[in-house]
């Protein structure tokens, strides 16, 4: 499992699936697979969707 550091100012986390998805200006900058994420760490002015926080809240992994 591994720490993911989103550090680019603007940009969105979202859920795709079971991928968290960061993006900037509709282009993509991360595609992290849900299942190889322990932890989210964000840093600066970002956004997180309602599905992303619902995934990285959910305690059961399918």
């Amino acid at each position: 499992m591994s720490v993911v550091y989103v550090r680019e100012q603007g940009s969105v986390v979202r859920r795709q699936g079971e991928r968290l998805l960061v993006t900037k200006e509709d282009q993509p900058l991360m595609d992290i697979p849900r299942i190889h994420t322990e932890q989210l760490a964000l840093f600066g002015n970002m956004q997180l969707t309602s599905p992303a926080i619902a995934r990285c809240c959910c305690c059961t992994k399918k």
